[in-house]
């Protein structure tokens, strides 16, 4: 499955590898994982009110994506540390749907 990254996630990805070394390995590690494996089988949340959407806990980060299957395709929208939960995931939600629609 190919991953495709949005421009706010490759954004976050970048300030992760100059500023937070660690998290950074951790996070491509994870990415890796998601590509390689079946996408079911990692440990995975669905994202409510999201079709085939997910997230992914790395350490302190969330990846948040939406599986493709007709285009074999994963596509990454956030990657971000979570502060607030609730208000963190609304905020997310209603960013990726806008994108989608």
């Amino acid at each position: 499955m190919n991953i495709v990254l949005h421009k706010k996630a490759e954004k976050k990805l970048r300030y992760f590898q100059k500023k937070e070394n660690t998290l950074f390995l951790s996070l491509m590690m994870a990415l890796n994982e998601l590509e390689d494996k079946n996408i079911l089988a990692s440990q995975l949340k669905s994202l409510s009110g999201l079709e085939n959407g997910f997230r992914k806990r790395v350490g302190r980060c969330r990846i948040l994506f939406t599986v493709h299957y007709e285009k074999d395709e994963l596509k990454i929208w956030i990657i971000d540390i979570e502060k607030d939960t609730q208000k963190d995931y609304k905020k997310w939600l209603s960013f990726i749907h806008e994108q989608l629609n």
